[in-house]
């Protein structure tokens, strides 16, 4: 699936998975050229990486403020 679509799966913002792939910590993505594309097991499995049992908990991936 594109950005959208993946961000929407997400329930993310479309700029967000743009920052997580220049920065690195994102969900696993194919490069077609100029086309990004996200497969479905990937988006779950990185979803999954986020899963944390409290707040004290090591941090999830963070996409750091912009200035």
């Amino acid at each position: 699936m594109d950005t959208e679509a993946a961000a929407k799966y997400l329930a993310l913002e479309a700029h967000s998975l743009e920052c997580y792939r220049s920065l690195g910590g994102g969900p696993i993505f194919h490069k077609f050229g100029k086309y990004v594309r996200y497969a479905v097991d990937d988006l779950d499995a990185w979803a999954e990486s986020c899963r944390r049992m409290t707040t004290a908990s090591p941090a999830a991936p963070r996409i750091p403020a912009q200035r």
